[in-house]
């Protein structure tokens, strides 16, 4: 560890009771993206000074901290992603004085962090790398030319940074350990709501059960998995007036328009279209019986990640439903709160809702709202604690050393 640093962990021990009053530049893809505002409200409210050096991928908007704006780029273009980095090297040499006086460059996703160690480059400076993840592009885990490069690039990375940041355990086990050899500090950082974001925080957010049939069963968020459209689709049509689907949130541009036409014109599934978050989900959520909580379409990235609408619709009390072999399946049956389907997903979720009692609903209603809320939602001491692990990292760590 340099002296730079040695002095940064110090001063953050010391305030470890209250606060963590270190520097952040925080290199992100998109400021208008959710989880990238909860983690910039993490920061303020650990006491952290965090300053957004952000691309976005439409208009400004204003955000709720200091962000330096780095242009437009394209959702899922890799290679315009990686043009956009040098488009905005300009930008952030600009700022390079405010960035020497930075104790850690904390970049979101693999061309951010390229940018980041661009970044450190030409500003020296002395801040520690942290590398966040909660998406495994796609292109790192294909075996042809482009994903082998794109694996030999994060390598590169991998071995400059201080700190790993992963929402899911998934993510170390099925890529970083074993895909990348990772053996580095690694910091588990679930995608849960923040305390500031739950409507009365000290209170059992429990509402009346609903009798079933129609069972409302919701997929919540980017509406982007063309696998799990197709599966609420048939289960609807399948299962009739036993069943009502409601979606909220937008269609991805990954979604066929011969499907988004076809859930539109079926009966019994609703689109709600896009909400305000956190303003809209426990209206939502309260709306809901169960929440499909599976993610099908980036293969091992979808398989490892942890959604954020686990934590927030269990915390308003909508049941999960997740494929079981998935980080989501293994996290709701370890809970003990929600359904798991096995393959094949379509036969057997259509058995579960048709088979599904209001005495079976009421159980797993009973027990999910017996959960400690503190599985679902962050208070601001789990930031103290991940920063204050991040900046006394002394660099010899060799075996995962994990805060979850």
């Amino acid at each position: 560890m340099t002296k730079h640093n040695s002095i940064i962990a110090m001063h953050c021990i010391d305030m470890a009771d209250t606060t963590v009053p270190c520097r952040i530049a925080y290199f992100g893809f998109d400021s208008a993206n959710e989880n990238i505002r909860r983690r910039m409200t993490a920061f303020a409210n650990a006491g952290a000074q965090a300053t957004g050096y952000m691309m976005r991928r439409k208009e400004p908007t204003t955000t709720e901290w200091t962000n330096i704006d780095l242009g437009i780029t394209k959702d899922r273009a890799f290679v315009h992603r990686l043009l956009s980095v040098a488009r905005a090297l300009p930008t952030v040499y600009k700022n390079r004085k405010n960035i020497a006086n930075d104790d850690l460059l904390w970049a979101r996703n693999l061309e951010m962090l390229l940018l980041a160690w661009l970044t450190k480059a030409i500003t020296r400076s002395k801040a520690d790398l942290v590398y966040e993840v909660l998406d495994v592009h796609a292109i790192l885990y294909t075996d042809n030319l482009k994903g082998k490069i794109a694996r030999a690039a994060e390598r590169f990375l991998l071995r400059r940074i201080t700190s790993l940041v992963v929402s899911s355990p998934g993510f170390l086990r099925d890529y970083f350990t074993s895909w990348q050899q990772y053996t580095g500090r690694a910091v588990v950082w679930e995608n849960r709501m923040l305390l500031n974001d739950a409507p009365e925080q000290t209170s059992n957010p429990s509402h009346p059960l609903r009798v079933i049939p129609p069972l409302r069963i919701g997929y919540v968020g980017g509406l982007r998995c063309s696998t799990s459209l197709q599966i609420l689709l048939n289960t609807a049509q399948t299962l009739g007036p036993k069943v009502e689907v409601h979606l909220h949130g937008y269609f991805s541009i990954l979604i066929p328009e011969e499907l988004r036409q076809a859930v539109l014109n079926t009966e019994n599934i609703h689109w709600h279209g896009s909400y305000k978050h956190p303003d809209d989900i426990q209206e939502i959520y309260h709306q809901l019986d169960v929440i499909w909580a599976g993610d099908l379409s980036d293969g091992l990235n979808s398989s490892a990640l942890l959604p954020n609408r686990i934590y927030e619709g269990s915390y308003f009390g909508a049941i999960p439903i997740a494929p079981a072999a998935s980080e989501v399946g293994r996290w709701v049956d370890k809970m003990g709160f929600g359904f798991t389907v096995d393959n094949p997903l379509q036969d057997n979720l259509i058995k579960l809702i048709d088979e599904l009692t209001q005495e079976t609903l009421l159980t797993k209603r009973n027990s999910l709202l017996d959960t400690d809320k503190s599985v679902f939602l962050e208070s601001n001491s789990t930031a103290i604690q991940i920063l204050q692990k991040i900046l006394t990292t002394d660099g010899s760590v060799h075996a995962l050393d994990i805060v979850a």
